[in-house]
């Protein structure tokens, strides 16, 4: 017991120490318990990503329709510029027209690095890009933003990503000292990566003068990395959710220590190739949630949601449906059992 930190007043008696013991025992178990099994922390809607920079932990992307988005409450896009020039318009509209100052939306654009790790052709000929992305120099990096800029009608954006890691290191690195001269002018508040593994997230670290905020990878219940391990070409024909991409544990640990944050895309498995909706394990939490909460139902994907906002993720969906907006967003106020998150962790 004095292992425990109880320690008796030497003017108790025999039984008053033993009921006292007893009771001590009771409240250090039932901490256990709770420790083990209860409600863990709850979902946080922001992340501070940098010094005064605020980032909405759950946004929309990919989709042209973002009104929907903004006026379910949703308050981060996410958009880039392999995406295309007709994508990255539809979000400056989305933005003008939504009646919202611009402060109140966080906006997230991406620019390759090339020759780049990501499967396919986008750099080597053949692209309908606006900017050729035929080779990973300062100049080209900050074309591809500039032009960007100038698509969304805005004079920058909150968070600049580099979309895939170069092939080559140095034309990574040279890349990232363009980032960092595009946060520097004002053109970003915010700077990261997107794809990176635990390897080459400790090589940007050494050189970086800025540290990434972020780093934006496939990841998921069931998806980390996903079964396929990036050995197959999946429906894309890319190696999302594969440890190359930095959809792995050791990624995260990695970020998590370094004060980066890891914000999922494909948070339902979809681009990963993993059905994280189909997991018996996934419907049960949503199903004993709604039979705890009594009027609300929880469903799959909220779960999906809740096990990476619970670890301080942030994800980026994709839809153009209100209900499946508002039941993303609603998410952040769903919380797991620590016993939960366990296994769903333990997903594969």
């Amino acid at each position: 017991l004095r292992r425990l930190g109880f320690v008796p007043c030497p003017t108790m008696s025999a039984p008053a120490v033993v009921a006292a013991a007893a009771g001590y025992v009771a409240v250090c178990l039932a901490a256990w318990l709770l420790g083990r099994s209860g409600a863990g922390p709850p979902p946080k809607r922001t992340v501070e990503i940098a010094r005064g920079v605020h980032m909405p932990l759950l946004a929309n992307g990919v989709d042209t329709d973002h009104h929907v988005w903004l006026e379910a409450g949703g308050r981060h896009l996410d958009t880039a510029f392999l995406y295309g020039d007709w994508k990255q318009r539809a979000v400056g509209a989305a933005i003008a027209s939504s009646g919202l100052p611009r402060g109140d939306v966080f906006l997230t654009t991406k620019v390759m690095c090339c020759p780049t790790l990501r499967c396919g052709g986008v750099c080597e000929g053949g692209t309908t890009a606006p900017v050729a992305v035929n080779a990973a120099t300062y100049r080209n990096v900050t074309a591809q933003l500039e032009h960007s800029l100038s698509v969304l009608g805005l004079p920058s954006v909150d968070l600049l990503l580099l979309h895939f890691p170069c092939a080559r290191w140095a034309d990574t690195a040279a890349a990232w000292r363009a980032l960092e001269r595009a946060h520097a002018a004002g053109h970003a508040r915010a700077i990261g990566v997107s794809n990176f593994n635990a390897s080459l997230l400790r090589r940007l670290v050494k050189i970086a003068a800025i540290q990434p905020a972020v780093n934006q990878v496939g990841f998921s219940i069931a998806g980390h990395p996903a079964e396929h391990g990036g050995e197959n070409a999946t429906r894309y024909g890319c190696l999302e959710g594969s440890r190359l991409y930095g959809a792995d544990d050791a990624t995260l640990r990695l970020a998590t220590a370094r004060g980066i944050t890891t914000q999922a895309y494909s948070p339902l498995g979809a681009i990963s190739n993993v059905d994280v909706l189909g997991r018996r394990e996934v419907q049960r939490v949503a199903a004993a949630h709604s039979r705890e909460g009594g009027a609300r139902n929880w469903t799959a994907a909220q779960v999906a949601f809740a096990w990476l906002l619970q670890q301080g993720m942030g994800a980026v969906t994709a839809t153009t449906d209100a209900r499946h907006a508002a039941e993303a967003l609603d998410a952040a106020e769903l919380r797991l059992t620590r016993r939960e998150m366990r296994s769903l962790s333990r997903l594969r």
